[in-house]
């Protein structure tokens, strides 16, 4: 009987314990998650507004699934990134297995999905010169001797083009190679319409 006393005190002396106990830990570290603190909800709500930028290779779309198969290099060795499109997907038609594009995208939910998608940025190779609007015009006004290339999407050509332009769609251009003149020396002018 005696032992069941002193248990009993015991019982009661560890209960008066862990009381003020459990109010001092909640005290000293909160009872909220660390991660949904009014920082951390700033720096969640700021990484989901900003737009990530993909630039690769196409290695495949699917318009059942709505999905766009994208390889990125990012020097460390190459990774494959799955962006979903809709129909407000702006520039959709760039998006041809084995091409290079730059998709802009935004986050929803769990998924990435595409905004605008244009070709990959082309780099200026040696013998190659930017022409302004009024150099083409002065080219036209002379009557010099180039062949007008339109690189547009061959939907946009056929809305609207250049008086004596042929269509080569940047998409489509290491396979219609053909489509240029043979003479090598004759000045070729491409457009499109513009950074988008």
């Amino acid at each position: 009987m005696f032992n069941f006393e002193k248990g009993a005190f015991v019982k009661r002396q560890l209960a008066g314990l862990v009381l003020p106990g459990i109010m001092l830990l909640l005290l000293t570290y909160g009872c909220g998650d660390i991660k949904s603190s009014p920082q951390n909800i700033a720096a969640v709500q700021q990484q989901s507004t900003s737009v990530p930028v993909y630039q690769g290779r196409v290695l495949g779309k699917s318009n059942k699934a709505k999905l766009i198969s994208l390889e990125i290099d990012n020097g460390d060795g190459s990774r494959i990134v799955q962006i979903t499109f809709d129909s407000n997907t702006n520039g959709i038609e760039y998006a041809v297995k084995g091409y290079g594009v730059e998709i802009s995208c935004e986050k929803r939910g769990d998924k990435i999905s595409a905004t605008l998608i244009k070709p990959e940025p082309v780099k200026m190779v040696s013998g190659v010169k930017e022409f302004s609007v009024a150099e083409v015009q002065a080219l036209i006004k002379k009557n010099e001797d180039f062949e007008l290339i339109d690189s547009r999407p061959t939907a946009r050509f056929a809305t609207a083009h250049l008086p004596g332009a042929i269509s080569i769609p940047v998409t489509y251009m290491p396979d219609s190679l053909s489509m240029l003149p043979e003479d090598k020396k004759k000045l070729l002018v491409f457009y499109c319409g513009g950074p988008i």
